[in-house]
């Protein structure tokens, strides 16, 4: 648009510089048939040169209009060169940090995939130590009723063999039998002693090892931390019985024993006692 301009420009220019209409300008005062004629012809080539020399002041301040346009567009290509410039280094700055974060993405993802193989790992190793432990509960369960019965098998000879006897040594027989006297082997220990049965309301039959009470009644609650499950325990005044079960009250010295008799469970309340560990 501006070059189409300027090219309008000078050939308006040109036209006036190289016209003809000067010399027949003089021309027409030449041929003025009398004076006021020549002030005629005279007063009307003055208006036209002095159109003609407003067409050339006009001219000129197209042509400053146009430097003037020419210097503003340099000045936008400039500012719009540099912009594109920036803009181009930004976009270069851009894609390096988006191929850095796709390359964080991945390592992540590949930790993520890591994190979530070892929780599978771990799940299905603590589901089989979970499965050992039930079998070596239910062996040690076994083992514990048997000794249970053994125990009572002994118990009930020796009342066998004690009825025989006088019946003042038989007195003196009956009393160890509700203190019963520590076994000599084993580890003693010192503990807080409480009571609780199945019958109680909100209790259950099996305990936290899997052990039935209806079957085996012969169980104490320890802390495991304490005293291994599946321990079996020497009590005085309760007998030998097997560490079956757990409870949230039961930590450290402490231990509860099971009892199918809840007014014998009531009167026992809390006793302190010396326990041995047989096993």
């Amino acid at each position: 648009m501006i070059a189409a301009r300027r090219e309008q420009l000078e050939a308006r220019l040109v036209a006036l510089q190289v016209s003809p209409s000067t010399t027949n300008r003089v021309m027409m005062l030449f041929d003025s048939e009398n004076f006021t004629d020549f002030v005629g012809r005279f007063v009307a080539l003055a208006q036209i040169q002095s159109a003609d020399k407003e067409q050339i002041v006009s001219a000129m301040e197209e042509e400053e209009k146009l430097k003037e346009l020419e210097e503003t567009l340099a000045e936008q290509v400039v500012t719009i060169k540099e912009k594109t410039t920036i803009v181009e280094t930004e976009l270069a700055e851009f894609d390096k940090e988006l191929e850095s974060l796709q390359i964080l993405m991945a390592d992540n993802q590949e930790g993520l995939n890591q994190i979530l193989t070892k929780k599978e790992n771990e799940k299905v190793r603590l589901e089989e130590v979970a499965a050992a432990e039930k079998v070596a509960a239910a062996e040690q369960a076994a083992k514990a009723e048997t000794a249970t019965k053994a125990s009572e098998t002994t118990q009930s000879t020796q009342t066998t063999q004690s009825s025989s006897v006088s019946t003042p040594v038989v007195e003196k027989q009956e009393q160890p039998a509700v203190e019963a006297p520590a076994s000599t082997n084993g580890r003693t220990l010192s503990v807080s002693a409480t009571a609780y049965s199945r019958h109680e309301a909100g209790l259950s039959n099996f305990t936290a090892t899997g052990i039935d009470l209806r079957r085996n009644s012969m169980v104490i609650a320890v802390d495991p931390n304490v005293i291994p499950l599946g321990s079996l325990l020497d009590v005085p005044g309760y007998g030998i019985a097997i560490a079956g079960d757990t409870g949230g009250a039961i930590k450290g010295n402490k231990i509860d024993l099971h009892m199918e008799d809840v007014g014998r469970m009531n009167a026992f309340g809390r006793q302190q006692m010396t326990i041995t560990i047989l096993n």
